[in-house]
Order: C-alpha cells, then sequence, then structure tokens
C-alpha cells in the first residue's frame, strides 16, 4: 500500500470477506528484503564491548537459524552501539533483522534483553559470554575483537529434526547424517553449536537419542516439535487471560513492593 486511498481499498477488502470488523486490531506487514541475519552484543554502563554478527543461511522448525555463518554488518554494529549509549545499557542485547547486502540495510524484526545463542560469536573470535559474566562480576571489561567473517556453524540434530519435519526419508536422513561424519556439504563442514564431544561427551546423548528416533520414525519430528513449542510457548488462552487481568492487580505486580 501507498497511500491512503490503498489502504482503504483493503480495509473495504477485509471487511466485505467477512476476514475484519470495525473495531478489530490487526497489523499490516510487507516482506523485507535482505537475508535473515541476527547480532548479539555485550554493554558495560552504556559502552559497547563487542558484538557479533551473523548471516542466517538456512533456518529449521518455526524459522530459527539452523546454519550461520559470521558477517560484518557495520550499521548494525553502529545501531546497537547509539541503542547501548542512549540506555545506559548494562550487560548482553540480541537483535534479529533482514539485512540487504546491496544496499548494506538493516530491518530489524525483534530485540531482546539476553545472550541468545553464543556459541558461534564465540568460534568467530568474539567470547561475548565471558564478558557478560566479568561484567557481571563487577571487573572492567575492555572492548572485544571484532568477529571473523564467513565462520560457519550449525545447530546440530535440530536440523534432522527439521529436515524430518518437512517430509525427509529415512534415506535422506541417513544421507545427512553421513554429510555431518564426513564433514560434507554446508552442515558437514562447520562446527556444530550442540552436539561439542570436545569440550562435553555427554552432548552426544541427546543427539544419539533423538537421530535414532528419526530414523526409526521420521514423521516423530511433529510430536519433537510439537511437544517443545508446547511447553514453552504462550498460548491464545493465555494471553487472553492476562489481557484481561485487573490493572490494579498489573501494577502492583510492578511496583517496588510487590
Amino acid at each position: 500500500m501507498n497511500d491512503a486511498d490503498e489502504l482503504g481499498q483493503t480495509l473495504d477488502r477485509f471487511q466485505n470477506s467477512g476476514s475484519w470488523s470495525p473495531g478489530d486490531t490487526f497489523l499490516i506487514q510487507q516482506p523485507a528484503p535482505g537475508r535473515q541475519a541476527e547480532a548479539a552484543a555485550v554493554f558495560q554502563k552504556g559502552k559497547l564491548i563487542g558484538a557479533a554478527c551473523a548471516d542466517v543461511l538456512a533456518t529449521g522448525i518455526g524459522g530459527g537459524p539452523a546454519l550461520r555463518r559470521s558477517a560484518s554488518h557495520p550499521m548494525v554494529v553502529e545501531h546497537l552501539r547509539r541503542l547501548g549509549e542512549h540506555l545506559e545499557w548494562q550487560g548482553p542485547m540480541s537483535v534479529e533483522y533482514f539485512y540487504d547486502h546491496e544496499s548494506q540495510q538493516p530491518y530489524y524484526i525483534e530485540a531482546n534483553p539476553r545472550i541468545g545463542e553464543s556459541l558461534h560469536a564465540k568460534i568467530s573470535g568474539v567470547p561475548l559470554c565471558d564478558a557478560t559474566v566479568r561484567i557481571a562480576l563487577g571487573e572492567d571489561v575492555d572492548p572485544l575483537p571484532d568477529a571473523t567473517p564467513g565462520i560457519m556453524s550449525h545447530n546440530g540434530f535440530i536440523v534432522m529434526i527439521a529436515d524430518a519435519y518437512n517430509g525427509a526419508t529415512r534415506f535422506q536422513l541417513f544421507k545427512r547424517l553421513l554429510n555431518h561424519w564426513l564433514g560434507r556439504g554446508d552442515f558437514g563442514s562447520c562446527e556444530s553449536d550442540m552436539t561439542r564431544l570436545r569440550e562435553d561427551k555427554l552432548s552426544l546423548v541427546p543427539a544419539t537419542a533423538v537421530i535414532l528416533r528419526l530414523l526409526v520414525a521420521p514423521r516423530s519430528a511433529n510430536s519433537l516439535a510439537q511437544g517443545t513449542v508446547d511447553n514453552y510457548s504462550l498460548s491464545y488462552a493465555a494471553a487472553t487471560a492476562i489481557d484481561r487481568l485487573p490493572d490494579d492487580f498489573l501494577a502492583s505486580i510492578g511496583s517496588p513492593s510487590a
């Protein structure tokens, strides 16, 4: 939509189709150009200590990153620096966005007051978690180095869950697993974020359990994904119940004496 007339025509179409009634609240969006990307940063007293950006080359179930490649997005780092300075931020912050490499313009999706998944940043040369802990302990932390571009990592067996969820056969899943072992293809030639045998041999246990289950019954990926989402997502009924809570109750939760 480019002007008020097109907006009015769009609203008429929604209303005539029975999809919307006057008084309803809704959001109209348009696709953002560029590749999905993410960045994480750490601040101390409003000063940017370090940041790491990554292009998301492939996604898993629900659009979560499955394959990352470290990247240089100077404008994103500058935006993070200015935001942290304005908020006098202390600790980690992460953002997700689409990045148009031609114009070097980011289109932000969301921001979170947490570190997110930090292993990829670490192997790219930016130890964000280490800096976060040291800042929490009250140490003065020196600025971290820039990330090395082109470093890749993947989400391990989560990738295979996504493959099975999207209809992969046992043969295709076994081929994916073989590529992991032999270091072939995008997912085989980079480090896993989750299964870290050198640092944590027990991390092989959940990976083995899930992979064996998928090889026996690929369609079990549906129940794996659904069960996981149900355990952490906020349902519509819960959101409605929160929205109906009285204002004085909500105010009491946020008060210092609560």
